[in-house]
């Protein structure tokens, strides 16, 4: 078992990283998720 002692965090500015998540690169509603993703793709 494995039990962290610390927390992440940007030094820079002293903002935890954890439960923020990732900014999507485009954010669309869920249900054109996958055109958009396909979309996207195929630029590529």
């Amino acid at each position: 078992m494995f039990l962290p002692r610390g927390r992440t965090y940007n030094p820079a500015n002293n903002e935890g990283w954890e439960a923020e998540g990732l900014k999507p690169d485009a954010e669309v509603p869920h249900e054109k998720a996958l055109d958009t993703a396909l979309t996207m793709a195929r630029k590529r």
